[in-house]
């Protein structure tokens, strides 16, 4: 056999010795990989919604969505009022944290009006007698980029009087 060039040996780099493990390496290496996407799938770093229910001075405000999300999905966020007492200028007071990195989509029913306080979002809604329900709906999609946990926080007011606030916190995974 010839000599083999340089600072090469047959025994380590023709017959391959001590490499006998490389397969193994490689193969557990892509199965941490692996193991990301099926936890994604299974709704570990996903968009479960949960919901969370405040009563205050004239009305319950119940707001339904996500926790912990991934970047690039969309996501719904439900948001129940129900007068207890006659609100006359009923208003979802949402966090700038809802609108972080988020692209709204649409909001359902729109608003009477739509303004910012504060930097935060108001949407003001028509009267609502003691009894009725008021059901706004609010699709995101999740910036791509948009890593990290902001407030998530929405306030029910009647004009400038608070009545309810529910505080969440948003979790964005890459």
């Amino acid at each position: 056999m010839q000599e083999l060039p340089g600072s090469l040996t047959i025994k380590t780099h023709a017959e391959l010795h001590g490499r006998r493990s490389h397969p193994l390496y490689r193969r557990g290496l892509f199965a941490v990989l692996c193991v990301l996407p099926v936890l994604a799938l299974l709704n570990v770093f996903g968009q479960h919604a949960t919901s969370t229910t405040v009563a205050g001075s004239g009305g319950t405000l119940q707001v339904e969505a996500a926790k912990n999300l991934r970047g690039g999905l969309l996501h719904q966020v439900r948001m129940t009022v129900t007068a207890t007492r006659d609100l006359e200028h009923p208003q979802l007071v949402l966090s700038p944290g809802m609108f972080e990195q988020d692209s709204v989509n649409s909001i359902a029913p729109d608003p009477v009006a739509q303004s910012s306080s504060n930097g935060r979002v108001v949407l003001s809604y028509g009267p609502l007698h003691a009894g009725q329900k008021l059901t706004a709906w609010a699709y995101f999609q999740v910036n791509p980029v948009n890593v990290g946990t902001r407030s998530f926080d929405v306030a029910l007011n009647d004009g400038p009087h608070p009545v309810a606030l529910v505080k969440r916190k948003l979790t964005v995974f890459p």
